[in-house]
């Protein structure tokens, strides 16, 4: 019976010594997250202002309506296993006359737009000239888009590593446009500046 007692106790002094360094450990990260949050935000919040002016940059240089950014993103998974992938503007700038709608636009499935999504994975961009030249072949696009007032739209992933993870969609409501030679090449460019400052 003293021996069960002292492997109990041996057992209960170990469990407790182990309780310690775990709460030790809790409350050693409790710290470092307080202590870094703000710096964290602060990061974030920079690093925002630096995106909306590249943004704002993009819209005077295109002379376009909009310009937003999209994440694709995942937030849960269908009862058949499969991921419920969406995609979010996350950033938004419009000229004075044009609505924004980046509040409507918050974890859309991807599946709503298939053809789109796949074009624009496949190509890694989409310049859509006129929006009626895509009625018939990406009909949930053009009703979609068309709701937005879009009539002409470059859109151009955005890679974070290799892998795709959001793209800068380059409006115009109140008329058409086609791109020129100049504007593909600096819509490269500038998706170089975003992916940098998406990292």
């Amino acid at each position: 019976m003293i021996n069960n007692l002292a492997t109990i106790l041996t057992s209960f002094t170990i469990l407790l010594g182990a309780l310690s360094g775990l709460i030790l450990a809790i409350i050693k990260l409790k710290n470092t997250i307080k202590n870094n949050l703000p710096k964290i935000m602060q990061k974030q919040v920079n690093n925002n202002l630096l995106i909306y002016n590249l943004l704002n940059e993009i819209l005077v240089k295109f002379n376009c309506d909009r310009v937003q950014i999209y994440d694709f993103h995942n937030s849960e998974r269908y009862m058949n296993g499969f991921h419920a992938l969406k995609m979010s503007c996350t950033y938004e700038v419009c000229k004075p006359n044009v609505k924004q709608c980046q509040d409507q636009l918050q974890n859309i499935p991807i599946n709503c737009q298939p053809h789109f999504v796949s074009n624009l994975l496949e190509n890694k961009t989409l310049f859509i000239n006129n929006i009626k030249s895509i009625k018939e072949t990406m009909t949930a696009t053009y009703n979609f888009k068309t709701k937005l007032k879009i009539k002409s739209f470059y859109d151009i992933i955005i890679y974070k590593n290799t892998a795709p993870t959001s793209f800068l969609a380059i409006q115009y409501c109140n008329e058409e446009h086609n791109i020129t030679k100049n504007e593909e090449i600096m819509l490269h460019e500038y998706k170089v500046q975003l992916e940098n400052l998406l990292r």
